[in-house]
């Protein structure tokens, strides 16, 4: 079956949170290479909604366990 607008949405919505969630830890567990963070930085430009992603998951991990601690990274 063909998948509907809603569901791609969806599964872009998804899979962007998905990677914000992996970048929030990977930058903040000390351990993210220079390199790392150039192709992190190219990842949160490009789509528009990685930037919203990564700033709804920095608001929750934030307000729920005061994670970052970077402010470079969860602006």
């Amino acid at each position: 079956a063909a998948m509907t607008t809603y569901q791609g949405e969806l599964l872009e919505h998804t899979q962007a949170h998905a990677q914000a969630a992996y970048w929030f830890t990977r930058l903040n567990s000390g351990e993210a290479t220079a390199a790392e963070l150039r192709e992190f930085e190219d990842w949160r430009r490009d789509p528009p909604e990685n930037e919203r992603s990564y700033r709804y998951i920095c608001y929750f991990c934030d307000a729920s366990l005061d994670a970052c601690s970077n402010p470079s990274v969860c602006v």
